[in-house]
């Protein structure tokens, strides 16, 4: 049987589009081989991840959020994927985000088969702070030339198409939870009627922009709000000795997708505020917000931004400023409002059982693979 390569520049573990995608298509009656960049460890090891997904860490060690570092190996990666592709019977090469689209037109090309390019996000909107312009316009020539290449171009929304300079005809495949994620954890709901105060969660990234410590700092003088955290990063630290000293917030740590999950039944709104300076988070759908939706959760979103547009079409949750004050006023407005919480957390998870649902992205990622190989 031939494979579909799926190439990836960093570990798949955690990474759940990568996941869904690739059990979709193994599920649909493919093989699936993954190149990851395990940049944790110099060598080369293979594994059987999750429903049998063969993916091949491959190195070599690069220390995280060291991007002189990452430049510096990539191409040391590139040549890895190279070497370990001419052992594979290739049917499709997918390569996910820009980072890979280089390697994958060069090995579909020498094993002359069709090329997938995924776009999970703006990669030079991601990079533009770190790098000099000269070095951001190449990016984006390179990009847009090797997009007119690929055979198939998937985008994470539809408003990345003229962000990347890619066709109208371009894939679009929302990242959203399927219904199978949530069956092992549906009933887990212990929040109590009988409760006094209304709980926030941020399940995420713990990172300047995400409005993680302004949220903090805001709830801790509200009589009727707690706050749930969970995540890793760079501010775990101040996150984990500021709930030390609050009675309105609980940090749970690092936590597992499931356990995360979990967590989301605990609490009345999720806090998805993003820096809409950021392009990436302007234009973003974010997986977060789905799983709100999904488990009938309303989740609050950053006014003018591209989740607040479909939070608003479907009306399943909150929108304020990326602002402490705008924040505040919102939870003062909703901190007796249980029931039009709830009813915006029915409309959420209505809309998710119709349409934002990973089962009806599959049914689209499988139809454009079956095309490409017919």
């Amino acid at each position: 049987m031939s494979t579909i390569l799926m190439l990836l520049s960093k570990s798949i573990i955690g990474d759940t589009r990568v996941n869904r995608e690739a059990k979709s298509i193994i599920d649909a009656g493919f093989s699936v081989k993954v190149f990851s960049w395990g940049r944790d460890k110099n060598q080369f090891y293979r594994a059987k991840f999750e429903s049998d997904i063969d993916v091949d860490f491959i190195g070599p060690l690069c220390p995280k959020r060291s991007l002189v570092n990452f430049v510096l190996k990539l191409p040391l990666f590139w040549l890895s994927c190279l070497r370990n592709a001419k052992k594979e019977k290739i049917s499709i090469v997918h390569a996910h985000d820009l980072d890979t689209l280089v390697i994958g037109f060069i090995i579909s090309r020498f094993r002359n088969c069709p090329l997938i390019f995924d776009s999970h996000e703006s990669y030079t909107d991601m990079i533009a702070n770190d790098v000099p312009g000269a070095i951001i316009r190449i990016v984006n020539f390179v990009q847009k030339l090797l997009i007119r290449k690929a055979d198939l171009v998937i985008v994470a929304n539809d408003r990345l198409i003229p962000r990347i300079g890619a066709d109208e005809d371009a894939l679009v495949l929302l990242n959203c939870p399927s219904r199978t994620e949530l069956n092992s954890t549906e009933n887990s709901n212990n929040r109590r009627e009988s409760d006094i105060t209304h709980t926030i969660g941020y399940f995420g990234t713990l990172e300047p922009y995400r409005f993680v410590i302004e949220a903090m700092e805001v709830v801790n003088k509200k009589k009727k709000w707690k706050l749930l955290i969970a995540g890793d990063g760079t501010l775990s630290k101040s996150v984990s000795e500021f709930a030390a000293k609050s009675e309105s917030i609980e940090y749970l740590g690092i936590v597992t997708h499931d356990e995360a999950i979990k967590g989301l039944y605990r609490c009345d709104i999720i806090h998805v505020i993003l820096d809409p300076n950021n392009l990436n988070n302007y234009i973003s759908t974010p997986l977060r917000m789905f799983e709100a939706m999904a488990v009938g959760k309303p989740p609050i979103v950053t006014e003018g931004t591209y989740a607040a547009d479909l939070i608003n079409n479907e009306n399943c949750g909150l929108v304020c400023e990326f602002d402490p004050e705008s924040f505040s006023k919102l939870l003062d407005e909703y901190a007796d409002s249980t029931d039009h919480l709830k009813a915006l957390g029915e409309n959420g998870r209505l809309a998710f059982n119709r349409e934002y649902n990973w089962e009806a992205q599959a049914f689209k990622l499988i139809e454009a693979y079956r095309k490409l190989l017919s």
